[in-house]
């Protein structure tokens, strides 16, 4: 399932980075598998409404509220694996934010909608309200579609109050990404001058999950981006380069992740999982 990545407009680019769309007829119910990335995101879709269900993950709450796909939901941020189900005219936008992005946007504590798909409209944010989602369900156009988009979050982001981020977060984050996911965790805190405790419970809030998770998540896409040849997963020098101390810690974070050993993933894996993984503005 191939996906059209958009960039977002400058002005944005700390909370939003981008938007994935997607555009496909699925004759068959189709399996796709869902795996952790380190970004909240924002879906809705357009042009019309089509049979899309996400399989229930004991470790994920999910609020999808009918077999059709014809409102907005918010996707946290995700410690495990899910599965949706799709069928029909696939057309699907998702608003994807900086890891830290989704704070200023919606609030509140993000922690709260870590590990859950919730209907939009539930938060009462004065942003994709029905005069918005009926227009974007009118509209097939890519371009116009990403316009209409951008121009509504513009329109609700300068409406916002000042609200204050901390910037040791997105320094941590910057941090983190850099090393690929392989850092000490414990040393951060003091690092910036402020408690490991405080850093912990600030980065929940703002980007809801804790370091030491976004860091394993960074990693594991690392290591998805790069494993070309399953061949590789037998070479020490190769789990090392990704951060990986040996293959029970690399089997460890593959079932947490996608619910499958490396081989048996490897077998059949997720084409638009891993193309959205390549493509992530945000590592």
């Amino acid at each position: 399932m191939e996906a059209k990545f958009f960039p977002a407009a400058p002005s944005l680019s700390r909370m939003v980075t981008g938007y994935f769309l997607v555009d496909e007829i699925l004759e068959e119910e189709t399996y796709n598998l869902l795996t952790p990335n380190g970004s909240p995101a924002i879906v809705m879709p357009f042009g019309g409404t089509f049979e899309y269900m996400v399989d229930d993950n004991p470790k994920v709450e999910i609020n999808i509220e009918s077999e059709v796909f014809d409102r907005v939901y918010l996707y946290g941020q995700m410690k495990t694996y899910g599965n949706d189900r799709t069928k029909g005219h696939f057309r699907l936008v998702l608003t994807v934010f900086s890891p830290s992005g989704l704070y200023p946007f919606i609030q509140r504590d993000v922690s709260a909608f870590t590990n859950k798909v919730t209907s939009f409209q539930r938060l009462g944010l004065p942003v994709f309200e029905e005069g918005f989602c009926k227009k974007l369900m009118s509209e097939a156009d890519h371009r116009k579609v990403i316009n209409l988009i951008e121009k509504e979050i513009i329109r609700y982001v300068n409406r916002l109050k000042e609200f204050r981020i901390l910037n040791n977060i997105e320094s941590v984050i910057a941090e983190i990404v850099e090393r690929k996911g392989n850092i000490a965790i414990s040393g951060l805190g003091s690092n910036l001058g402020i408690s490991q405790r405080v850093l912990e419970l600030e980065f929940k809030k703002q980007v809801g999950l804790s370091p030491k998770m976004l860091s394993r998540i960074i990693r594991f896409n690392n290591l998805m981006k790069n494993m070309v040849q399953k061949e590789k997963l037998d070479s020490f020098e190769f789990l090392s380069e990704m951060g990986y101390a040996d293959q029970s810690h690399l089997i460890k974070d593959f079932v947490e992740f996608t619910g499958k050993p490396p081989l048996k993933f490897l077998k059949n894996p997720n084409e638009s999982d891993v193309d959205f993984k390549e493509n992530n503005p945000n590592w």
